[in-house]
């Protein structure tokens, strides 16, 4: 029953254990260790390393300076989301680094334990979002929540591009200066964020207009 229409979500993730692959070895180490926590499913293991480690943990640092030093000034409640079971360490990792940080308290939405259409509904009721989850976006989109896209790969690139989002509102899980970065983009989407939702409701009727005519075409054919 809350309104969260005062918040701004972070959908995170870990952009640096992919690719997934298949290894025995790893199969028969984890095996002869009872250490499974890098297995993906069956013999499949998720890519890692002490870079990588370093790197994710930069990522999430920026994340949660980012969105704490906005809430601070703007007075937001934060909220974060894990869209998939795969998510869940990351989102509480960037959950306590947010409380370090002296946001006291910081609601967690994860899949595993929330039902789909309670995590949509939250979405669709924020006022700000910070995701680096493609779907996290789409489905955010719907009701016109600004966004601020911090991509890992080319989907939520080829999202903004056809939303016709502000280029300030993209980034990159590796760009440098992260922090400072998502902070101006938080800042940008919350200045225009009027004129944000007017382009993002001209890119949707586009793109329903797109799925018409797919249907239509499909009708035909079969028809045909």
């Amino acid at each position: 029953d809350r309104d969260w229409s005062s918040d701004v979500c972070s959908s995170d993730l870990n952009p640096y254990w992919w690719p997934v692959k298949p290894s025995i070895r790893r199969l028969a180490k984890a095996a002869a260790t009872g250490d499974y926590s890098l297995r993906f499913s069956a013999w499949y293991f998720f890519s890692w390393s002490a870079e990588r480690e370093r790197k994710f943990h930069a990522y999430v640092d920026a994340l949660a300076q980012a969105c704490a030093t906005f809430a601070a000034e703007q007075g937001f409640q934060l909220v974060v989301f894990g869209m998939e079971q795969l998510d869940a360490q990351a989102c509480m990792l960037l959950a306590q680094r947010l409380r370090e940080l002296g946001c006291e308290s910081v609601p967690l939405f994860l899949s595993n334990e929330c039902d789909g259409y309670v995590m949509t509904a939250a979405l669709r009721s924020l006022q700000l979002l910070v995701t680096s989850r493609y779907h996290a976006q789409v489905l955010s989109s719907a009701a016109l929540v600004p966004t601020v896209a911090v991509s890992m790969d080319e989907r939520l690139v080829n999202l903004a591009d056809e939303l016709h989002c502000d280029a300030e509102l993209l980034l990159t899980v590796d760009d440098p200066d992260l922090a400072p970065r998502i902070l101006l983009a938080l800042d940008h989407a919350f200045g225009r964020a009027d004129a944000i939702r007017a382009n993002l409701a001209v890119a949707l009727r586009t793109q329903e207009d797109t799925l018409d005519a797919m249907g239509r075409w499909l009708v035909h054919q079969l028809e045909r």
